[in-house]
């Protein structure tokens, strides 16, 4: 990995939002531009990172992400998105703005989506569109395992061609 060079900035807020209304304002005055991150579990590679600016908040628990690109080595999928949040002490991340995952036969679509750290497991209580080769399905809620078990919760249709 290339070294990593912190540059310490001031900035203006950064509104963080999850829905219709913000739900808390940052000030970041650290930040590190063009950043790998590798999350490893039992010396072994579970998924890699890359974002195009991380913003240290002065609240020491996460990390605003720019344009950020995940290679899901588990779940054999690359996520790309225009923000999330990085949680320093438990290592979720949340994926907000618009997310595209690319699966090995598949596109998965939604607006936001949590990568638990603990169990590797992909959630999202937003819509979900998924189009395969042959299908499209439309669906509210997704919960996948590291297995590739992807379950939508409610409200499921899908389209066959």
């Amino acid at each position: 990995m290339a070294a990593i060079l912190a540059v310490i900035a001031i900035t203006s807020a950064v509104l963080i939002s999850t829905g219709d209304a913000p739900t808390s304002v940052l000030v970041a005055e650290s930040f590190m531009q063009d950043v790998e991150l590798v999350n490893k579990r039992a010396g072994r590679s579970i998924w890699t990172l890359t974002a195009s600016k991380i913003d240290l908040p002065d609240d020491g628990k996460t990390a605003l992400l720019s344009q950020v690109d995940i290679n899901l080595i588990e779940h054999k999928m690359k996520v790309i998105s225009p923000s999330g949040l990085y949680n320093l002490k438990s290592r979720d991340l949340l994926l907000q703005g618009g997310v595209t995952a690319r699966g090995e036969d598949y596109t998965l679509k939604t607006a936001s989506i949590k990568l638990d750290n603990r169990t590797g497991d992909l959630s999202t209580d937003e819509d979900v569109v998924i189009v395969g080769q042959k299908y499209v399905i439309r669906g509210r809620g997704l919960r996948a395992d590291n297995q590739n078990r992807i379950r939508l919760n409610s409200d499921v249709n899908a389209t066959f061609n």
